[in-house]
């Protein structure tokens, strides 16, 4: 809220634009907006706290502190310190839990416990291998896949099912090559 200094110097700034409380009701409506959707896609409570917190404080400060009234250098020099120690540790927190990383799907908003699948595309049964050790949630299998990839042939499909007894999916290209993963599924 620097506004004194932007119109000292004639910038033109959204702030200078609308004033001191309009601009402080607008920072408290997108940090709503921002606790909203950390809410709702990412479900992480400490994060939405110190959105929700900040975007209280400005409606606070908005209302019943400072309303208008410019801050003094002292009085943004703190509350600057404070944003920055509250974005540090919401960094520490980010780094340590990596809940902003991982969506939560929002199918309308049913069946909001889904997370994102990693799925992985390879060509080696020891590429398939590593792909599960990395945490794949499915696996790709193809061979070519410099030019897109292709179905695979029935030996080394036939290797890699024997594998895995996570969800394995072939890649199926074109009539014949989807009956003969159909027939193989068939026999378990």
């Amino acid at each position: 809220m620097d506004i004194e200094p932007d119109n000292l110097s004639g910038r033109r700034t959204t702030a200078t634009s609308i004033g001191r409380v309009r601009a402080k009701f607008l920072i408290a409506a997108f940090l709503c907006v921002e606790t909203a959707l950390v809410r709702i896609y990412f479900r992480d409570w400490i994060i939405t706290g110190f959105l929700a917190f900040g975007a209280l404080w400005f409606l606070m400060d908005a209302i019943l502190l400072w309303k208008n009234r410019a801050y003094h250098p002292k009085e943004m020099r703190l509350f600057l310190w404070g944003w920055n120690a509250a974005a540090l540790l919401g960094m520490f927190w980010n780094w340590s839990h990596g809940t902003l990383t991982h969506v939560v799907y929002a199918a309308g908003l049913r069946n909001m416990n889904r997370k994102c699948l990693l799925e992985i595309s390879v060509e080696t049964l020891e590429a398939a291998l590593a792909a599960e050790r990395g945490g794949a949630d499915r696996i790709e299998f193809c061979r070519n896949l410099s030019v897109g990839g292709v179905t695979p042939t029935r030996i080394s499909f036939a290797r890699c099912e024997r594998k895995f007894a996570f969800l394995f999916f072939p890649w199926c290209g074109h009539g014949r090559e989807i009956s003969f993963i159909r027939a193989q599924n068939s026999r378990r």
